[in-house]
């Protein structure tokens, strides 16, 4: 019998990440602080590390940064399109945005099994892009779409909303080093010199030049479809960003929606969620 008060439930559930198990995490780690770590501070020290890093960046550029991402996927008047460069606010915007399409009372597992996220390196970990389910369940039928790509990648339609998030680089440079060193990469950067020397060309690890992505969306800033926030200003007003949001948007909450919407985006809430 089915009950009749169960919440709906997204049909296409992402593939979870799953940490490596003993058996092969500590030999990892041994192979990369014995080897690896050993062999990048070498190449530090002839002057060979940063071009190491730069290739693997170019690498990384022409498999995910281009216009194949999206395949022919056209947003419409349903996407709420969050693009943003690296590390500058993309949960927190997905949030917002994912929050005020359920009104705030959205719940996940994963909010990649809402959100799809066409330029990720495994497409496993995320919702299929053509998926209709997330905007069928939201009570707003709209769904937001998160994206790193620079604007001259991600598809371009009048109907649907894009949101961007400018955020000091040098904000984005020491968020950057933690998240790697967090994700157990701290090996594979030799020293926050060579970190900051790839950092400040076209041929960073992830994303490229900053420089060169604000500019593409800060050209379009007239259009009516194109929201761009500060991150700074996010932190200082979050209900009035919120706000701003939502009426982006084209939402029209309740004061309780509303209160929902702004509890759930808080820095403390997503901490705590902070696998999801």
């Amino acid at each position: 019998m089915i009950d009749q008060a169960a919440p709906p439930r997204i049909a296409h559930v992402a593939t979870p990440r799953q940490p490596l198990p003993p058996l092969l995490r500590y030999p990892l780690a041994g192979l990369m602080y014995g080897v690896v770590k050993p062999l990048i501070w070498g190449m530090a020290q002839v002057g060979l590390a940063e071009p190491l890093m730069r290739r693997v960046g170019r690498t990384q550029a022409q498999e995910y940064g281009n216009e194949s991402a999206f395949g022919k996927y056209q947003p419409n008047e349903h996407d709420v399109v969050i693009c943003t460069f690296f590390k500058s606010g993309t949960n927190w915007a997905m949030q917002i945005a994912h929050q005020i399409t359920w009104r705030g009372a959205a719940e996940y597992e994963h909010i990649h099994d809402f959100i799809p996220w066409p330029d990720a390196f495994s497409k496993k970990y995320t919702i299929d892009i053509n998926d209709p389910t997330p905007q069928q369940l939201a009570p707003t039928g709209m769904r937001v779409i998160k994206t790193h790509l620079n604007l001259e990648f991600v598809p371009y339609n009048e109907q649907a909303r894009y949101i961007t998030i400018m955020r000091d680089p040098k904000d984005i440079f020491v968020s950057s080093y933690h998240f790697f060193h967090a994700l157990g990469l701290s090996p594979m950067i030799p020293n926050l010199k060579t970190w900051l020397d790839v950092y400040l060309t076209p041929d960073f690890m992830v994303g490229g030049s900053w420089a060169r992505y604000v500019a593409g969306y800060w050209e379009q800033r007239q259009r009516p479809n194109m929201l761009i926030l500060s991150y700074k200003t996010m932190k200082q007003d979050l209900r009035g960003t919120v706000d701003q949001i939502a009426k982006f948007m084209g939402v029209e909450l309740t004061p309780a929606e509303f209160e929902g919407v702004c509890e759930k985006s808080t820095f403390k809430y997503m901490k705590a969620i902070d696998k999801k």
